[in-house]
């Protein structure tokens, strides 16, 4: 879904690099290939093993492979920068605009989190202190490698992890607590942006509507997704026209099927939720 709507938004050349901590089947390959047809996109696809990350244990809907990203400074040491992506996303807007609002003085470029305070006497934060979400996040990886940013990270998941209520995103806001700048709202509309008010959001009302009628990127976190049958999510005919025009059949609707093993099923994609990098 994120690289298709991607893809389908841009004429500009874009890197995708694809990782993934699961075997890599046919169907990945073929996916890859489809995706490669397209003269302005190049993608690619990895596997990551790292005994460390296998030893961080995911706590609710999310995957064991939200952690591949503390790995990101090393993996990517051909980059100098990149933008990486959750494999759960519909862009509305052309990725390129986002490339553009590149910040050098900060490692990490993000939307801030809603209400997300419960983890605030690990990270170091007063109970005022913002954080944000790391399922959309500009990486400035030169200056991530110069402060070595993965030796904490991995440092912080070893002593938190089992303590935190979630996972990745913990780490790295305490790690770039005062080393992130925020992007607009619109660059990762969450599932709660649809349900809750300003007082919950910490955003005014005129900001969270104009994010519901115009995103950049609709975030379809939680787990509930907009292949499932029940939901109600208002980007769901979005999704679904992307979904048709790459595979020109409607989604199987499904009600009580795990999720990673009916995206499995049915995309043959996306199994643990992959990680997604890309570069201009």
């Amino acid at each position: 879904m994120t690289v298709a709507s991607i893809i389908a938004r841009t004429k500009s050349k874009l890197q995708i690099l694809i990782l993934t901590n699961d075997e890599i089947s046919y169907k990945y390959s073929e996916k890859i290939i489809f995706f490669n047809k397209k003269p302005n996109v190049s993608v690619s696809l990895m596997k990551i093993e790292d005994e460390q990350i296998k030893k961080f244990t995911a706590k609710n809907h999310v995957s064991q492979s939200a952690f591949i990203k503390v790995l990101l400074p090393q993996i990517l040491h051909f980059w100098d920068d990149c933008i990486y992506l959750d494999g759960d996303l519909l862009f509305l807007k052309d990725v390129k605009n986002l490339w553009e609002l590149k910040n050098s003085d900060f490692s990490i470029q993000a939307v801030r989190a809603a209400n997300y305070t419960q983890d605030h006497k690990f990270l170091g934060l007063k109970d005022e202190e913002e954080t944000f979400n790391t399922g959309v996040m500009i990486l400035n990886l030169n200056k991530m490698r110069r402060e070595n940013s993965t030796d904490k990270l991995i440092d912080f998941l070893i002593k938190y992890n089992s303590r935190t209520l979630l996972n990745d995103q913990a780490a790295f806001n305490a790690i770039f607590k005062d080393d992130w700048d925020k992007l607009d709202m619109k660059w990762n509309v969450f599932v709660q942006n649809f349900i809750h008010g300003s007082k919950y959001l910490n955003y005014s009302q005129k900001e969270i509507q104009e994010s519901r009628k115009n995103p950049y990127i609709v975030h379809f976190n939680g787990a509930i997704k907009p292949w499932f049958k029940y939901s109600g999510h208002a980007y769901k005919k979005n999704y679904v026209d992307i979904y048709k025009d790459l595979y020109h059949t409607f989604p199987s609707k499904q009600n009580n099927q795990n999720i990673w093993s009916f995206v499995v099923e049915k995309f043959g994609f996306f199994k643990g939720k992959i990680k997604l990098f890309f570069r201009m």
